[in-house]
């Protein structure tokens, strides 16, 4: 679902590039779509919506199966800014 996601977004940006279901388990590929979704859908959002929605889809941040995931991207936050 991701991945059209991303395609429907980069359609309307008038972009020509495209992903498939293989980029998202390809570290560079996955991360320059990340960027894609979070610049389209969350440009002044908080970072826990950001990745609790990346996670469980766009009611993500209100579903508590995400928390689990949000806490390890903060704690890999907190190493990075440390």
């Amino acid at each position: 679902m991701m991945v059209r996601e991303v395609n429907r977004i980069l359609k309307i940006q008038k972009s020509d590039k495209r992903f498939t279901l293989k980029d998202r388990f390809e570290r560079e590929k996955s991360i320059e779509m990340f960027y894609v979704w979070k610049n389209h859908h969350h440009k002044d959002s908080e970072p826990e919506v950001i990745a609790r929605n990346w996670n469980g889809g766009p009611k993500g941040y209100k579903v508590n199966r995400t928390v689990k995931y949000w806490n390890k991207v903060e704690q890999q936050l907190n190493q990075e800014n440390g």
